[in-house]
């Protein structure tokens, strides 16, 4: 496994259009070291949280790729920035989230591998609902390992009160009619909670699975892939997440009982950081608490310590939402 950086390397980043497996055009950004890395670099592919275009993600790649990483991509699942239709509208785009998950993410690994050989690890950084492509993609052994920011389900029942219903109202009400509505998911229109417009279908998933417990594994096919899922991966959500909390981390891994996964709970004050929230992660204020540790695991598989023994959870049990 690789641990070394390339000394004095800069990002070369290059725009691309990557084919999904049934071969809709992805916007897809390929960073490259100009130093050659070492042979046994691996290669990493970044899954973006939804409503998030890849640009979110570039300095972070660019960190990668400078320290040691042999090459990796950012790219925007269908229906999200640079990644629309041939008619760049998306009312009556038929997409959901699942589509993402079993052919967008599957053909930018397909890519990776082909360009750069199946020699090198492919390892997979999966934001929010990007930890969801990982856990669904349809070739777990394709990815050597996983590093999972912020994940977790979004069922409603498992906010705490007042923001449970909020929550409730959004997904029973305020999304399914949106969707009728207008044929899409206006949320960018309509500023909700930043997020950019998606594909209707990509909206009422997202609100079918949140109405449950289950969430993704609400749909038989998800579940059975979710419960063959033996991956390994290093998941890192923050106290001060106000999109997810512990609950929902927790009852997502219920899902995936097979699966590798080395949880570790932050408290950002534990690590000198004032905030992290949802998205802070990808921030390059974050470099030296969060971005080195991570890139340890990337290049060597192994836990930080500097993280690890900072981990929450291991003064308290499991935090599991009420059925």
């Amino acid at each position: 496994m690789a641990t070394s950086t390339l000394a004095g390397a800069t990002a070369k980043a290059m725009p691309l259009s990557v084919p999904a497996r049934d071969g809709f055009a992805l916007a897809a950004v390929l960073f490259e070291p100009s130093t050659p890395a070492p042979a046994n670099a691996p290669i990493v592919v970044i899954a973006s949280a939804t409503a998030t275009p890849q640009g979110f993600y570039a300095r972070f790649a660019s960190f990668l790729v400078e320290n040691g990483v042999a090459a990796a991509i950012t790219f925007d699942y269908r229906g999200v920035g640079g990644s629309m239709p041939p008619s760049k509208s998306l009312r009556g785009f038929v997409a959901d989230i699942n589509d993402w998950a079993r052919l967008d993410t599957p053909g930018v690994t397909d890519f990776m591998r082909a360009r750069f050989g199946t020699s090198r690890e492919l390892v997979a950084v999966g934001h929010s609902v990007g930890g969801h492509m990982i856990m669904l993609h349809p070739d777990q052994e394709h990815v050597a390992r996983s590093v999972q920011v912020t994940v977790g389900t979004a069922y409603y029942g498992s906010y705490t009160f007042p923001k449970s219903m909020r929550m409730a109202v959004m997904h029973y009400v305020l999304f399914p009619g949106l969707v009728a509505l207008y044929d899409y998911l206006p949320s960018g229109d309509l500023n909700i909670a930043g997020l950019t417009n998606l594909p209707g279908g990509v909206g009422k998933q997202w609100s079918y699975w949140s109405r449950a417990r289950s969430y993704f594994a609400r749909e038989p096919e998800n579940a059975a892939h979710a419960r063959a899922w033996t991956g390994k991966s290093m998941l890192l959500s923050f106290t001060d997440d106000n999109s997810i909390d512990a609950r929902h981390t927790s009852d997502m891994l219920e899902f995936v009982p097979n699966g590798q996964v080395e949880w570790i709970y932050l408290d950002p004050a534990d690590l000198g950081l004032s905030k992290v929230d949802h998205m802070g992660f990808f921030f390059k204020a974050m470099r030296e608490a969060l971005w080195k540790p991570v890139l340890k695991y990337i290049l060597t598989g192994e836990i930080p310590p500097e993280l690890a023994t900072k981990n929450r959870r291991l003064s308290k049990p499991p935090l599991r939402a009420k059925l």
